[in-house]
């Protein structure tokens, strides 16, 4: 369960019960008889932990001109029995107990991650300037493809990157590159590579339709 939520992102835009809570400032309690009432996410994620009862409140920090600011939400849920609403009052008293030294940790957090952030664009910036310095030194159009290619194998961490250009009828590659452990694939490759050609046609693969819908493509797992 940890592994599971640990992480997830609950959009403002997606409809869920931490949404809601977090929205309307009121804290709920969802079990088998008003599961119902809310959203199918939700609904979902009950029925895929076999959750008996959820309960779902607010993090409130008040501050001393009286305003209040809502920084996030607390839940739990049980499998074998339903809470009642003396159970949703004592968690919303330890959320409220804490919310302070929560909102504290949080914003530690945030800055670092601003942190990190700024670093690795600083870092990315630095290799842009790089790149480009190399780039106006190629003489060739052939090497500012194969420049492009290695790039994105040193910047994203891949094992082959293709560039495929179209003509008015079909795409060709005009460049590849291998990560270091398939570089003897290279050669291999390369003599295959000019051989091929993708027409525009959802039938000939993924390329042309790409291309021609001006979308991304996606395979998450290639082996499946």
């Amino acid at each position: 369960v940890q592994n599971g939520y640990k992480g997830f992102e609950y959009r403002f835009s997606q409809p869920d019960v931490n949404v809601q809570v977090f929205l309307d400032r009121s804290p709920q309690i969802v079990s088998e008889n008003n599961l119902g009432d809310f959203a199918e996410i939700t609904r979902l994620r009950f029925e895929r932990w076999k959750m008996s009862s959820l309960i779902v409140v607010p993090i409130i920090v008040r501050q001393g001109d009286g305003t209040i600011d809502v920084i996030g939400t607390a839940s739990v849920f049980s499998q074998s029995r339903v809470f009642d609403v003396a159970e949703l009052e004592q968690l919303q008293a330890i959320a409220d107990q804490y919310s302070a030294q929560v909102q504290t940790l949080w914003n530690q957090h945030l800055s670092i991650e601003r942190s990190r952030i700024a670093a690795a664009m600083t870092d990315n910036m630095q290799q842009f300037f790089s790149c480009l310095t190399e780039m106006n030194s190629l003489t060739t159009v052939n090497g500012v493809y194969d420049l492009i290619a290695r790039e994105f194998i040193q910047q994203f961490d891949f094992d082959f990157v293709s560039i495929l250009l179209a003509d008015e009828r079909e795409l060709s590659v005009v460049a590849a590159a291998f990560s270091e452990p398939y570089k003897h694939l290279a050669q291999r490759h390369q003599a295959a590579a000019e051989k091929i050609r993708y027409s525009f046609t959802a039938s000939d693969g993924q390329a042309g339709y790409v291309y021609t819908q001006n979308q991304h493509f996606h395979v998450e797992d290639a082996a499946k």
